[in-house]
């Protein structure tokens, strides 16, 4: 995935790790991870400049931030694992987002949010959760308004 900023740097996401280019260069230089290599990794940008790089490996999602147009990362994970979830999104504003799935009759769909620099919280508004409920995808309008995209199986209305 590779992901224009407006400083005119490119971030993009390789089998080898991330790596970024400013426009007028013809190379490439590695920024993480610093050592050895990482696959997998999305990148995302909100509208305030940060960069965010991002992936879930088993049952634990990894987030990183990057202030400085993506030369170097900072973890950004505090209190993401107490959220579980499968999709994650990264707003205009730098809210994360995140979407949990439920595959059976005792448990419920729910979504979380972490406003810019604030902490998890459960994420209810214009959102009813339901029992064999599971996230798709999650995406933002530009203007901070989520849209959300769930499928529904088995006994969920």
């Amino acid at each position: 995935m590779k992901t224009m900023m407006p400083t005119n740097r490119y971030v993009a996401s390789t089998a080898l790790g991330v790596f970024y280019n400013n426009s007028t260069e013809t190379t490439w230089t590695k920024t993480f991870p610093v050592n050895g290599y990482s696959a997998g990794w999305n990148v995302s940008r909100d509208g305030l400049g940060n960069i965010y790089i991002h992936k879930k490996s088993g049952n634990v999602m990894s987030v990183y931030k990057s202030t400085d147009a993506g030369l170097t990362w900072n973890t950004d994970t505090l209190g993401i694992s107490s959220t579980g979830g499968d999709v994650f999104i990264i707003d205009e504003q730098g809210n994360q987002h995140r979407a949990t799935n439920s595959y059976s009759s005792s448990s419920y769909a729910k979504l979380y949010v972490k406003p810019y620099g604030g902490s998890w919280q459960l994420d209810a508004t214009g959102f009813i959760s339901s029992n064999y409920n599971a996230a798709n995808v999650m995406g933002s309008d530009r203007d901070g308004r989520h849209i959300r995209r769930w499928a529904t199986s088995g006994n969920s209305p």
